[in-house]
């Protein structure tokens, strides 16, 4: 208790938490003595979800047996091949981040296990630091979602998840995998299940040599293939999920996350200075839910640090010439209640409380701090035959002496025929400035205005079941406008010359996707699976800023216009052969669309054999990824690998 107090500081913010605690204990007590045990067994679920994880029409989900067989640092390559987001991506255990309907990487909101994990300073997530081996799920919501998760949900949320083991008894396994450039990991999962207990503990650990081939477009006279140097990385990093139902009613879930990644970071095709990057994250979360017969209470606490190291080196010495070091640290108090009123009629609402502090040698005093304190409530209505389902919500956040703009959204979900269906969404939604971008060095603005806007979507849904056939289609339409948009800038004075933010621009984003899915099941348990998505997105600036109003009306840097994936999956019995292709067009690198990188698609093939041992499985495995050894690029001068191979074993026991 002494080290909350500490943490906290201000009596306010220690107040408030308090309560919140003691107002959640009192009603889980109460509630749970209220009710007779008898009772306790027969209730049925209810249906209503959270407002911050409500699916919509192009969500797409990556379950844990993809996730166990991706071999990638992070989780980006499984993004790219299975959802519609680009993925900016600085090469193989680089800096990889993410870009939704043409939105910044700040827009789009990485959740885990329900609790929002982007850094305090830049706002966004690294995703090659989230080894896909220590997470269950991947749900990728493609919608903007401001009002049901908060500040900076402009573009949609990415929500990773993690179960507790369920299998009786003591369960695992270990996994061992090899590549041809130079890459070696492996993972160890322990869970163990017995009545209302149960846990799930992870253990990753990867060392690569990083040694790819790669094609050097900037050489002259001709382009040369050579082999990247100073691109070593080890990660290593554990998870552990524990779940105990204290009563048949309530549940208490407590999750941990610790991940450490030292790398070196290659150099561009121009530069010839070598860098070197640590980042180590650490994540707790303790859990509790209670249900009635017509209510949910869920109550979350989380920690979160994440502290970093960069350094450049000279190319003729190992002496620092440039180091940026620090550490962030979010402390999050939520709470959610939903309750089902009757009559088709359900009510959620709940408040999330931050208090945020960073430490950079960068920054004004050595660091800074701020509270955010965020209120939310909504009501869905469904009809007697669940053939119509009316949602709207509501948000307000104050954060220091600020207070968001008032959002809200409205979504009406409509089945039109059997297996078709309709969905309108209409959202506001708004996301305050990090605190980089408050008081970053010399270059902070502490007058900045959140970036706030609107958006509006329509989605057709056709599902249709024939004998052994599946398909289903999607076909969405979009638009979003943000004003305000938090745009870096140079600047120059009489000293010296640096970087600052501001609020200049106004940014519209519309287009439309595409998503087709189709299963077969042949005779002899054979099935095959096929998938195709496609989405056009045009992202322009409407405003005049900059020199000669450069980039009015033209596509945004680093926005494809242009994105698309096929796939196919063919399984008989125990062994699976699977194929993905990537397509992204033209990315421009300049506001005045003067010069760009060129289109590219590349492929990934992988071969699985799985061999049942007792009640014991081993599973092999070996992928060809870039198959047709394209040269490409997704951050200009950053050359991605050329054909290379992965393999690998897996060995599960129960």
């Amino acid at each position: 208790m002494k080290l909350y107090l500490m943490f906290y500081r201000q009596k306010s913010y220690i107040s408030f938490s308090v309560i919140l605690m003691l107002v959640q204990a009192s009603c889980v007590l109460a509630q749970t003595g209220a009710a007779s045990p008898d009772s306790m067994y027969r209730v049925d679920p209810i249906t209503v979800e959270s407002a911050s994880t409500t699916r919509v029409s192009m969500d797409q989900s990556i379950d844990s047996a993809a996730l166990l067989l991706d071999n990638a640092v992070g989780i980006g390559g499984l993004l790219k091949y299975n959802s519609l987001i680009f993925i900016k991506d600085y090469g193989p255990g680089n800096i990889t981040t993410v870009s939704a309907r043409g939105g910044s990487a700040s827009q789009s909101q990485v959740f885990w296990n329900g609790i929002n994990i982007n850094q305090a300073g830049l706002g966004i997530t690294d995703l090659s630091t989230l080894p896909p081996f220590l997470i269950d799920q991947i749900t990728v919501q493609q919608s903007a979602s401001g009002a049901g998760s908060g500040s900076g949900a402009m573009a949609g949320n990415i929500l990773l998840s993690n179960n507790a083991s369920s299998s009786p008894g003591f369960s695992g396994l270990i996994k061992q995998t090899f590549s041809s450039i130079g890459e070696k990991s492996t993972g160890i999962r322990i869970g163990y299940h017995r009545n209302k207990f149960s846990v799930d503990a992870r253990y990753i650990y990867l060392d690569s040599d990083n040694t790819y081939r790669f094609t050097n477009t900037a050489a002259r006279p001709f382009e040369t293939e050579q082999t990247q140097h100073n691109a070593e990385l080890i990660q290593q990093g554990y998870s552990a999920t524990l779940r105990y139902k204290l009563t048949p009613r309530t549940e208490l879930s407590v999750y941990s996350w610790y991940t450490h990644f030292d790398r070196n970071i290659a150099p561009t095709l121009q530069t010839i200075i070598k860098a070197k990057q640590q980042d180590v994250s650490i994540r707790n979360s303790i859990q509790l839910s209670h249900q009635r017969n017509r209510s949910i209470w869920n109550y979350k606490l989380a920690y979160l640090r994440d502290a970093y190291f960069n350094s450049q080196r000279s190319a003729y010495s190992d002496s620092i010439i440039n180091s940026d070091q620090g550490h962030t640290d979010n402390l999050i108090n939520q709470i959610d209640y939903a309750y089902e009123l009757g009559y088709g009629i359900s009510f959620h609402a709940g408040v999330t409380q931050f208090y945020q502090s960073i430490t950079n040698n960068s920054l004004a005093e050595g660091g800074k701090s701020r509270e955010r304190l965020s209120f939310y409530g909504g009501v869905t209505w469904t009809g007697k035959r669940k053939h119509t389902v009316l949602t709207a919500l509501a948000r307000e956040e104050l954060y220091g002496p600020h207070a968001s703009p008032f959002i809200y959204s409205l979504q009406l979900d409509q089945r039109l025929l059997k297996g078709m269906s309709f969905i309108i969404k209409g959202d506001r939604y708004y996301r305050i400035p990090t605190l980089y971008d408050l008081y970053w060095g010399k270059g902070g603005n502490p007058d900045l205005r959140p970036e706030n806007g609107w958006g509006a979507e329509a989605a057709l849904s056709q599902k249709i079941h024939f004998r052994k056939i599946k398909y289903t289609m999607t076909v969405n339409v979009f638009t979003r406008s943000v004003k305000d948009w938090i745009l870096w800038t140079p600047e120059r004075s009489r000293e010296y010359n640096y970087w600052m933010p501001q609020n200049v621009n106004e940014v519209w984003s519309r287009g439309i996707e595409f998503k087709n899915d189709l299963a077969i099941e042949f005779s002899n348990q054979i099935l095959l699976t096929l998938s195709f998505k496609h989405t056009y997105q045009n992202t322009t600036r409407q405003d005049r800023y900059g020199k000669n109003g450069e980039g009015y009306q033209k596509q945004l840097i680093y926005t494809p216009i242009y994105l698309g994936n096929v796939g196919f999956v063919l399984q008989r019995k125990q062994f699976a052969l699977s194929f993905y292709q990537q397509y992204t067009s033209w990315v421009f690198i300049q506001a005045d669309e003067r010069d760009y990188i060129n289109p590219y698609s590349y492929a990934m093939l992988r071969l699985q054999a799985g061999y049942t041992i007792g009640k014991n499985r081993l599973d092999v495995f070996g992928e060809v990824d870039n198959c047709w050894n394209t040269t490409y690029q997704t951050v200009k001068d950053r050359p991605m690998p050329l054909r290379y191979f992965r393999a690998g074993v897996i060995y599960k026991w129960n």
